[in-house]
């Protein structure tokens, strides 16, 4: 029995080196590997980036073989926005992205750069906006039992995020500081929340008069505001709009029109965005178009093909 037990015990303690070894050997290795990284890492340790993410962002350059030089071309922009309190998270998911895709390391540090711009440029905005009185009541508000200066980093990051996101879809400036003015003038946020205010900024880019009527673009992102919308539906206001202009026909300022008349007789969000997406622009009957904004005649025979501008009556009639 004690010969039994003895070879177990040295069985385990031979097993138990095994482990040891292979372990430290797996470190050495990634110290090794890592050595190339380790100045860079340093410098975006004491900017404050999270431990975490940066090892995933290291292990999976390392996979990918980058060099110590093109490493630290991907993260400095990481490690400038963090020194200047600024959200660095979209460089490191764009360098995970683009390292997973096998995309050159160059062309990974030219995206990420013009990710940083972006970003610079939109905290001129909204830091700008966050430090007026109105909008700090706004989020006062708009915090709604929680812990006021954690809510207003969380929106700051977002506002932040989505803002360089609209300016990097060619939102000029003057617009996006237009849209954030209003948003507090008209209390745009008081039924829909700071995470639709968000929401809202990083859909500017994608509504269909973006680029022909800016302003017209603030008016349904105002709309949408006051109506309610929740941060998904907000997501799929852009799609509902193209849907109602391909549906109805008609130009963008009367879709635009239409929505906001919807929005202004207390329909709610969720129906405004059935009705959009039916082409429905009035709350009516579906596909029902008003009188006077049919498409006009003698297009390819449509006022021949299109539905009556009222809603037909009772059989028999």
């Amino acid at each position: 029995m004690r010969r039994k037990m003895k070879k177990i015990n040295l069985f385990i303690l031979a097993a138990t080196f095994m482990v040891y070894g292979l372990s430290t050997s797996v470190d050495v290795a990634y110290a090794q590997d890592a050595a190339p990284y380790k100045d860079i890492v340093e410098s975006a340790r004491n900017a404050g980036i999270d431990q975490a993410r940066l090892d995933a962002v290291m292990l999976r350059a390392q996979e990918r073989g980058v060099s110590g030089e093109q490493f630290g071309s991907m993260m400095q922009p990481a490690i400038s926005l963090a020194n200047s309190n600024l959200p660095y998270e979209p460089v490191l998911q764009k360098v995970m992205e683009g390292l997973a895709k096998r995309v050159p390391a160059p062309q990974i540090s030219q995206v990420l750069l013009r990710i940083e711009s972006g970003l610079n440029r939109s905290a001129v905005i909204v830091d700008g906006w966050l430090g007026q009185e109105q909008t700090q009541n706004m989020i006062r508000s708009g915090s709604r039992g929680r812990d006021v200066q954690q809510a207003t980093a969380q929106f700051r990051n977002q506002m932040l995020e989505n803002s360089a996101q609209a300016l990097q879809q060619n939102i000029r400036e003057e617009h996006l500081a237009s849209l954030l003015s209003q948003i507090v003038a008209e209390q745009a946020a008081d039924r829909a929340g700071l995470g639709s205010v968000a929401s809202a900024v990083g859909i500017l880019g994608d509504l269909p008069t973006s680029e022909t009527d800016p302003e017209l673009s603030n008016r349904i992102v105002i709309s949408a505001l006051r109506s309610g919308f929740s941060v998904n539906e907000m997501q799929q206001l852009p799609a509902a709009l193209n849907a109602a202009q391909l549906q109805s026909r008609l130009p963008a300022a009367a879709v635009a029109n239409g929505m906001a008349e919807q929005a202004l007789s207390g329909v709610p969000a969720g129906n405004i965005l059935e009705n959009l997406f039916k082409g429905n622009l009035k709350g009516g009957p579906p596909g029902f178009t008003p009188p006077g904004q049919a498409n006009p005649p003698g297009r390819d025979g449509e006022d021949n093909r299109r539905r009556p501008n009222t809603p037909p009556g009772p059989p028999g009639n």
